[in-house]
C-alpha cells in the first residue's frame, strides 16, 4: 500500500524503507511508546535480549497490568514460517520463572539502562497500580506470570505464519502477529504503520487459567454485610471485584475524596489487613502529618492494634493486621467481625478524610 502526504492538491508519496538499526530501533520505540505493540494497554519492559535456559535470546521481556508476562520476537522484512518456533520455545521457558527470576531479570535490565526502579515490585507499582492496590507485596508477587502472552513483530508477515498463529490461538495459545511499516517522504518525513494481523481474536481455552481464588465469596458476602452496617450517607461506595491477590478495596467515584480507599486482604502470612490506603501524590504529604495529628484519637476509637504509616513510597496508611489460622475452613466464622471492621474503619475515617478535604481547599 502506498502512503501519500497531502501538500495543497499534491500527493507527496513516502517511500517504505528499512528500519535503521532495525531491533535497536524498534526496541527504543517500543520503550518509548509501549501502548503500541498491546493495541492501546501499557506494557512495562524488563528484559532485552535475554538469555533463556536453552542458550537463546529472547528479543523483549516484559509484562502487562495484570503481571502477564510478555515475550516479543522481532523480525525484519518478512517473517519466516520457523519463526513461531521460537516465541513458542521462549515462552515453554518463561512460564516456569518465579516472581524471583522475574525480578533478577528486571533488575538487571533496569541497572544497565538507569531506570529509576529498585525492583520489578517497585516498577509495576509505579507504572499500573492505583493507591487502592499499593500495599500487600505478597499478595501481589501472586500476580505475576499467570498467563504469558507472545508477540511475533515483523515488517511482514506471511499467509503461512498468519494461518498457523490463527489455528494457535483457537488451540488456546495467546499468540499475536503484528506487521510494522517504515516510510519516508522526499522531505524526510517519518511515518510508522502498524496493523494486527492475528490477536484480536479471543482466545478459546487460556493454556494456563489463573489459579481460582478462595476467597471470593467469603469477600462478596464480606460486602453484602458492609454495605448493611453503613449508613445512606455512604450509598456512594463502590467495590473492586476481587483480585488474583486475594483482596478487595472500597472506593468514593466522582466525589472530592479520589486517592483514598478502604483495603481488605486476605495475606499469606496468615493475617488479614483492614486499612486506609491515601495516596500521596494526589492529596499531598499533608495528609499524612493530618493523620498523625489524629494518632491518639484513631487509636482509642480503632484500638492500639491499629498503625499509621507509609506502606509505599507513595501511599501513607491505616492500617491493623489481623492474625488468624489460615486454614480456609476457618473463614466462615471470620465474615461477621471483618465486615464490621470495615464497616467501622470506613465511617470513623472517612468522615476524617472529609474533613481534611474540607480544611484543605478553603486553605
Amino acid at each position: 500500500m502506498t502512503l501519500y502526504r497531502l501538500e495543497g492538491d499534491r500527493l507527496v508519496p513516502f517511500q517504505q524503507e528499512d528500519f535503521p538499526e532495525y531491533e535497536d530501533t524498534l526496541e527504543t520505540w517500543i520503550k518509548q511508546n509501549s501502548t503500541v505493540v498491546l493495541d492501546g494497554e501499557t506494557l512495562l519492559i524488563i528484559g532485552r535480549q535475554q538469555v533463556t535456559a536453552f542458550g537463546k535470546n529472547l528479543d523483549l521481556l516484559g509484562v502487562d497490568s495484570d503481571g502477564n508476562t510478555i515475550i516479543v520476537e522481532l523480525k525484519k522484512g518478512r517473517a519466516p514460517r520457523e519463526v513461531l518456533a521460537q516465541p513458542l520455545e521462549y515462552t515453554a521457558w518463561v512460564q516456569t520463572l518465579s516472581y524471583e527470576d522475574l525480578d533478577r531479570i528486571a533488575l538487571q535490565y533496569f541497572e544497565k539502562r538507569n531506570c529509576p526502579y529498585k525492583s520489578l515490585m517497585h516498577a509495576y507499582r509505579e507504572v499500573f497500580l492505583s493507591p487502592a492496590e499499593v500495599e500487600g507485596e505478597e499478595e501481589l508477587e501472586t500476580r505475576f506470570n499467570q498467563r504469558q502472552r507472545m508477540f511475533i513483530i515483523a515488517q511482514k508477515i506471511g499467509p503461512e505464519v498468519e494461518a498457523v498463529a490463527r489455528f494457535l490461538r483457537k488451540a488456546g495459545v495467546d499468540i499475536y502477529c503484528m506487521e510494522f511499516a517504515y516510510y519516508v517522504d522526499q522531505s524526510g518525513q517519518k511515518l510508522l504503520d502498524t496493523e494486527i494481523m492475528v490477536g484480536r481474536e479471543e482466545v478459546e481455552t487460556p493454556p494456563y487459567p489463573p489459579k481460582p481464588n478462595p476467597f471470593r465469596e467469603p469477600l462478596e458476602r464480606i460486602e453484602v454485610l458492609v454495605r448493611e452496617r453503613l449508613e445512606e450517607d455512604f450509598n456512594t461506595i463502590k467495590a473492586s471485584k476481587p483480585k488474583k491477590d486475594w483482596g478487595k478495596w472500597f472506593y468514593f467515584p466522582k466525589t472530592p475524596y479520589e486517592g483514598k480507599d478502604f483495603n481488605l486482604y486476605f495475606r499469606k502470612n496468615n493475617t488479614i489487613r483492614v486499612s486506609l490506603a491515601i495516596n500521596i501524590p494526589i492529596n499531598g504529604e499533608e495528609i499524612c502529618d493530618f493523620f498523625q495529628q489524629r494518632a491518639k484519637e484513631i487509636e482509642h476509637k480503632l484500638g492500639s492494634g491499629v498503625k499509621l504509616g507509609k506502606t509505599g513510597e507513595k501511599t501513607f496508611s491505616i492500617y491493623e493486621d489481623i492474625s488468624w489460622s489460615g486454614n480456609l475452613d476457618d473463614v466462615e466464622g471470620l465474615i461477621e467481625p471483618i465486615a464490621e471492621r470495615v464497616a467501622t474503619y470506613i465511617s470513623f475515617l472517612y468522615p476524617m478524610a472529609r474533613e481534611y478535604d474540607e480544611k484543605d481547599r478553603k486553605g
